[in-house]
């Protein structure tokens, strides 16, 4: 049996990510697609409510960089959180709620992590980072694994 700390929840995020945009979505419907399934945070206003309760841990888990692991399960909900808010109120406003009312200090692991989603979903959107290649981000920037050489 796997232990759930055993468990790199980065990994799998990619690995869905990758799943999602195997379907060829627009960046939204990629970010909004991860938020869902990552996180639980539904479209619509429902999905408002979502992200005031913070998400569900639907990828517990570990496999996050030092920098970005706050010692609990739940960095790929928190991550997942973040893009979405971040597609849905923009990256300043996502910031301000992450610093101030989550309490998430930009040089902690969770601040760190808000602002590596921020950049992930304002990235996607732009197009900087192609849907297409938006798993592969996830490892070569969150990974606490090296991601293996293609």
């Amino acid at each position: 049996m796997i232990a759930m700390e055993d468990v790199d929840a980065c990994a799998r995020l990619a690995d869905l990510i990758d799943e999602i945009a195997a379907a060829r979505p627009s960046p939204r419907q990629l970010l909004d697609a991860t938020g869902e399934r990552a996180a639980g945070i539904r479209s619509g206003l429902a999905g408002l409510l979502d992200l005031k309760a913070g998400g569900r841990d639907l990828v517990p888990g570990v496999g996050f960089r030092a920098e970005y692991d706050d010692g609990t399960r739940g960095q790929v909900r928190h991550f997942a959180g973040i893009v979405v808010s971040t597609v849905r109120m923009g990256g300043p406003a996502t910031r301000l709620v992450s610093e101030r009312i989550r309490n998430d200090p930009a040089d902690s692991p969770d601040g760190r992590l808000s602002l590596a989603g921020i950049q992930f979903a304002q990235e996607v959107l732009s197009g900087a980072i192609p849907v297409a290649g938006a798993g592969q981000w996830v490892r070569d920037h969150l990974s606490a694994r090296p991601s293996p050489a293609v």
